[in-house]
């Protein structure tokens, strides 16, 4: 059920004739947020987090960054920080990458 939520996301906001305001990805990114959470749910919000990095990746950013700034530690047992770091290097530019560990060392900081 999932998968299917996230390809009406990912195709809705691919095709902007269809809503000229409906981008699609800040609510892709507050599904995969929740997501991210399960560790059953990893891979897709992976594979679903490809195509918001691609359009917009400081928002997509946020799919991995969002539990970490606010004190929920779920999603990193459901998706270690080598695991996201991996992905962005393969998905998104050294700037979200850089973004990324900035955040990860911003929390070890302030804990």
């Amino acid at each position: 059920m999932h998968a299917q939520a996230l390809e009406l996301l990912c195709s809705l906001g691919q095709s902007s004739s269809l809503m000229s305001n409906f981008s699609g990805t800040e609510e892709t990114v507050e599904y995969l947020q929740f997501l991210a959470e399960f560790s059953e749910c990893a891979p897709l919000v992976l594979d679903y987090s490809k195509w918001v990095l691609s359009v917009d990746p400081d928002h997509g950013l946020k799919i991995f960054t969002h539990s970490h700034l606010n004190g929920h530690s779920a999603s990193c047992d459901a998706l270690p920080p080598q695991r996201v770091l991996s992905h962005l290097k393969e998905t998104a530019d050294t700037e979200c990458c850089i973004a990324y560990l900035e955040s990860l060392i911003l929390v070890r900081l302030l804990s």
